[in-house]
């Protein structure tokens, strides 16, 4: 994460995927059932420097860009389309990315339908939306209130004087409490 020319490298890479966030919604394959993860020779140039590092999954290197919120109050929260940011169409795109090209996709609310995917895709997800939601809402230090840029591959931020923020993290656990005649209280 912390090596730029590293993640320029796996950004490039054959094997890397892409995920699109727009809010709490990522990009799917038609029907909603699997998230759309497409190749790098699919995404335009800017949006793969912009992109934030989610890791690997059986070696190879998953990112995530965000798209923006768009206006999507008239349209079923579920399901919505939205333009993705595609590069232009390379000669040869890989069999699998054939169905899912397109200059926009489907966009599926993650809280509502991530239980449909496989459990990696739905993993995915979750970080995907989480981390851009944060730098989406972090943008000034908390400390002094410069402007903050993005390192470590957008898990990061530092300002100008040289205070570093990091995503937060909210652990939570659910329990029940019973009493002695095991009534939930």
């Amino acid at each position: 994460r912390r090596d730029p020319k590293a993640l320029a490298a796996a950004s490039e890479n054959p094997r890397a995927r892409f995920l699109f966030v727009s809010g709490a919604s990522v990009a799917v394959k038609p029907g909603a059932e699997r998230v759309l993860a497409v190749s790098a020779g699919c995404v335009a140039p800017e949006a793969r420097r912009r992109a934030v590092y989610l890791g690997l999954v059986d070696g190879a290197p998953y990112f995530a860009c965000d798209v923006g919120d768009a206006d999507d109050s008239a349209r079923d929260s579920r399901l919505v389309s939205r333009a993705i940011p595609a590069a232009s169409r390379p000669a040869a795109v890989a069999e699998e990315d054939e169905r899912a090209w397109s200059v926009s996709a489907d966009f599926a609310s993650v809280p509502l339908t991530s239980h449909l995917w496989p459990s990696v895709e739905a993993e995915l997800a979750v970080e995907a939306v989480a981390i851009s939601n944060w730098i989406g809402g972090t943008r000034f230090c908390h400390r002094c209130g410069e402007p903050l840029s993005l390192r470590s591959g957008g898990w990061e931020m530092v300002c100008g004087r040289g205070h570093t923020v990091f995503p937060r993290v909210d652990p939570a656990v659910i329990m029940a409490v019973r009493d002695a005649e095991d009534r939930l209280l």
